[in-house]
């Protein structure tokens, strides 16, 4: 009994709990269900002003297309509109717009749209309802299953988690979600737009294009409430050229094609360097205007890098829009992505005039090069024919000097002879002969005869290494030489510069060396190399060895070792021996090209090399290499 009235208490309880927190919970439903309508009808409300305001100067200016963009945009746009028609104050249909798969449950609105007193349109809006209808049955349910698990476990606890398991804290997580799911919709279509944009400044077009594709792409941003007008300014110094636009007229186009740093929205953004925005353009600063120009708000928008003005953006407004922040922010991203379109390519451009002044400034130099260097040439060809006929002319000197002594000997004692043999043919016709005389006669007949010989076979001598030399020298006669044999021809055709001297010369050769070449370049190198020592090295110097020792080596080259035991070079004098012009006795009579002809010669006529090493107070040496292989035949050693 006992346990039954204690049960029977417990199901009463029970029940009376149950039969509480339903109707409890009918209430919150209720009153959820009247928060959500509120909610709706509160928003739609909201929405049918926004868009009567937006639709308002398209029908005082009769735009009808404009007015059905802007209804259908919006329709299409709420997922909850399922029809929705326009009426002009007439009763005339204007727009409508029905869509029957949007849900079958709905509820109608009514707005109408006024100038003072007058009835401009209605718009009625039927919109599906049954979304928060399925929101609050969902609501419901998961509260009374909740109750009654909750109940089955203990009625306290189920009043205490019903309490604060209320339906306010749902609303605060459902806006919650739905700001945070608002948030991220608008970054990404903010993202979305940018990129767009970077890939139309990645296009390789022009700057001008690319500006305008910019521009289209901006004026077809749906959630940018902008009409389809609009334009991109560059900076030209303290003005603004406009070189993209959409939608405007031409008479537009003229009136604000340049526009003064300063005047008008464009002008004072771009020498305030901050974003204008204006609803209406009875604004004072908007001071470009015109006759029946119509009702628009703007954004314009300067283009930086860092303080220095590149451009301006200017979007037109829907009159009466107001002030975004997030749109102005979203402005500000586009300015800094044309930023870099607008630096790229006006580096470029840069780059493209530059290259071409370089290439032009190449041209023109290799030009005046390839003359002067023709020009060098000559010189150089005329200066190595200037410098072998003076060689030759100082060889003419030094041998006709060398030539006067045997023949004035042998001249004086041909005089002689003939004398005494005048005496003697006398002394015959008269008969005074005597036989000493006779015999005195014939011993300096034969004396006479004997100095007249040699003296004559020494000049026949000189007179034909005279000829070869001056053969070789004045004629490029490529022939097999024995080079040692041919530098003793050399040595004595220079004797005459070294006679007068106590200088001596030392040649070491292999006699089996031979080689086929040109002559006169070998009498060059060796004839001012020796000319170099008697007049620098051996300068103050009564007595002085110059030593030639030519070897062959591995490889097919024959090294050449010029050196004598003189003043020495030098080290700074070292360095520049072999540049042209380059002399130590400058205004005494040096010209300074003797060894810059040697460096010529060894490197270009005996395809070679020539090293100098300077040993001040020791002598200077020079190492001359050169390959047994020539153009026109090749160097052999006999046997």
């Amino acid at each position: 009994m006992e346990s039954w009235q204690r049960y029977s208490g417990l199901m009463v309880f029970s029940l009376v709990m149950i039969v509480f927190l339903v109707l409890q919970g009918s209430v919150v439903i209720m009153e959820q269900r009247d928060n959500l309508e509120m909610i709706h009808d509160e928003r739609m409300e909201e929405n049918l002003n926004l868009i009567g305001t937006m639709a308002h100067e398209s029908i005082l200016k009769h735009d009808h297309a404009t007015l059905e963009r802007v209804l259908r945009r919006w329709a299409e746009k709420d997922e909850d509109i399922v029809t929705l028609i326009a009426r002009a104050a007439n009763n005339f249909e204007l727009v409508r717009y029905h869509n029957p798969e949007r849900g079958q449950s709905t509820r109608t609105y009514t707005h109408q749209v006024r100038q003072e007193d007058r009835l401009l349109l209605t718009l009625t809006v039927e919109r599906n309802f049954s979304r928060a209808r399925e929101d609050v049955f969902r609501l419901s349910v998961k509260l009374t299953a909740l109750s009654i698990a909750v109940l089955a476990m203990l009625g306290v606890i189920l009043r205490w988690v019903l309490w604060h398991t209320s339906v306010l804290p749902l609303q605060r997580e459902v806006r919650r979600r739905k700001k945070a799911e608002d948030e991220a919709e608008r970054l990404g279509n903010i993202h979305a737009a940018l990129n767009d944009l970077l890939r139309i400044t990645l296009l390789p077009l022009p700057l001008h294009e690319q500006l305008g594709l910019s521009l289209a792409k901006l004026l077809s941003i749906p959630w940018l409430a902008v009409e389809a007008k609009g334009a991109i300014f560059l900076a030209d110094r303290d003005t603004l050229r406009m070189v993209a636009q959409q939608g405007l007229s031409p008479d537009h186009q003229v009136r604000c094609g340049i526009i003064r740093f300063g005047e008008c929205l464009c002008g004072r953004a771009a020498s305030e360097r901050k974003t204008i925005s204006i609803s209406h353009f009875n604004d004072e600063r908007h001071e470009i205007r015109w006759p029946n120009m119509g009702d628009h708000g703007h954004y314009c928008v300067p283009i930086l890098n860092d303080d220095t003005v590149l451009g301006v953006i200017t979007l037109y407004l829907m009159a009466g829009h107001p002030v975004v922040e997030e749109e102005r922010q979203f402005l500000r991203s586009v300015g800094s992505t044309l930023e870099g379109l607008i630096l790229r390519q006006r580096d470029a451009e840069a780059l493209r005039h530059l290259n071409e002044e370089l290439e032009h400034r190449v041209e023109s130099r290799t030009g005046e090069l390839r003359a002067s260097m023709e020009k060098l040439q000559d010189a150089r060809d005329q200066l190595y024919q200037s410098e072998k006929m003076a060689a030759l002319g100082r060889l003419v000197a030094g041998v006709s000097h060398e030539i006067n002594t045997p023949v004035g000997i042998a001249f004086t004692a041909s005089s002689f002879l003939d004398e005494r043999g005048a005496l003697v043919v006398e002394k015959q016709r008269e008969n005074r002969m005597e036989p000493q005389a006779w015999s005195d006669f014939l011993q300096i007949v034969r004396e006479a005869s004997g100095l007249i010989q040699n003296n004559l076979m020494r000049a026949a001598q000189l007179i034909r290494s005279f000829k070869q030399v001056a053969v070789d020298q004045s004629v490029e006669n490529m022939r097999t030489i024995q080079l040692g044999g041919y530098l003793h021809e050399i040595m004595h055709s220079l004797r005459p510069k070294i006679k007068p001297t106590r200088h001596r010369v030392e040649i070491r050769c292999p006699e089996d060396l031979m080689l086929f070449g040109d002559p006169g370049a070998f009498f060059q190198i060796i004839g001012n190399l020796v000319m170099n020592s008697l007049t620098h090295g051996f300068e103050g110097r009564e007595e002085g060895r110059i030593f030639i020792d030519v070897t062959g080596q591995a490889g097919g080259e024959v090294e050449m070792i010029y050196r004598d035991d003189g003043r020495g070079i030098d080290p700074d004098d070292e360095a520049r021996i072999f540049e042209p012009f380059f002399t130590t006795r400058q205004g005494e009579g040096g010209s300074g090209l003797g060894m810059h002809i040697v460096y010529n010669l060894v490197t270009q006529t005996l395809k070679g090399s020539i090293v100098c090493h300077g040993h001040p107070g020791q002598g200077a040496e020079f190492v001359i290499r050169f390959p047994m292989t020539r153009e026109r035949g090749q160097t052999t050693m006999a046997g």
